[in-house]
């Protein structure tokens, strides 16, 4: 869902959580995590690609999975969002805004 398409208690939420998550990813460490979950399928693909099956490749895969679970629960947390999509989203925005120039 774009911006365009959403109610104003939607924006006020999105600012919020747009502060917070800005505030969060001026660290490094929380840097780490916000990509560990934002990119938590496409990890989990690789291990699955890089491993041949086993069982300390499902071990692998469910302390994964387990993983971003919890970060995905402290972050919506500190950023006061619900569901992963508004998590997603606030993440992702803070990280542009937050962005030095040279990363752009």
């Amino acid at each position: 869902m774009s911006k365009a398409g959403v109610n104003q208690t939607q924006r006020c939420a999105w600012s919020r959580c747009g502060a917070a998550a800005g505030e969060l990813l001026r660290e490094s460490e929380a840097r780490k995590y916000a990509a560990k979950w934002l990119y938590a399928a496409p990890w989990a693909a690789s291990i699955e690609e890089s491993h041949a099956p086993s069982l300390a490749r499902d071990a692998a895969l469910e302390q994964h999975w387990r993983e971003a679970g919890a970060l995905e629960r402290a972050f919506a947390k500190v950023c006061g969002t619900a569901g992963a999509d508004a998590l997603r989203a606030c993440l992702q925005d803070a990280a542009l805004r937050s962005a030095p120039a040279a990363w752009l």
